[in-house]
């Protein structure tokens, strides 16, 4: 029902409203009242859309398999390697946060210079990474709060290969 009267909110938002409403009228007729002199500050079903569109990409990244890449990339090995695709500094936040998470004994310091390197690369900096001898435990490197596909399934086809 009240998707019906809000055709512009997120219906999570609404579904949520509805649990906390349950069947009592005089919180219904309330929160209605309210929220049409306040719709614009209701988060939009726009947004919603947005987020769970992302949120389907995501997982279907995450669900890839080797023949997945391979159907994809005429040579996936070869794609991710290349250093001269550009990346954003999200994917390069991540990168640096994965990187650092599974190898604490190299520096932060260390790993962004490799990073810089390959022009902010995943692939090609875990692998120099993984060969490097530990130094000291380095600073810790908070994770990017957004994910960015491309690091996404860079990272997905890492984890897969042997």
């Amino acid at each position: 029902m009240l998707c019906s009267v809000f055709p512009d909110v997120s219906p999570v938002f609404l579904q949520e409203q509805a649990w906390n409403i349950g069947n009592d009228a005089e919180k219904l007729e309330a929160f209605i009242s309210n929220s049409l002199g306040r719709k614009s500050n209701l988060p939009s079903r726009k947004e919603y859309e947005k987020e769970h569109a992302k949120q389907i990409e995501e997982k279907q990244v995450r669900d890839m398999k080797v023949t997945d890449f391979v159907s994809q990339y005429t040579d996936p090995h070869k794609h991710f390697m290349d250093t001269t695709i550009k990346v954003s500094d999200i994917y390069k936040g991540h990168a640096l946060f994965y990187i650092t998470e599974h190898f604490p004994r190299i520096g932060v310091s260390e790993v962004q210079q490799v990073l810089e390197q390959h022009n902010g690369h995943f692939l090609p900096t875990i692998k120099q990474v993984e060969k490097m001898l530990p130094s000291r435990k380095g600073k810790k490197v908070v994770k990017p709060k957004e994910m960015d596909l491309q690091f996404l399934k860079e990272y997905i086809y890492f984890k897969l290969k042997p």
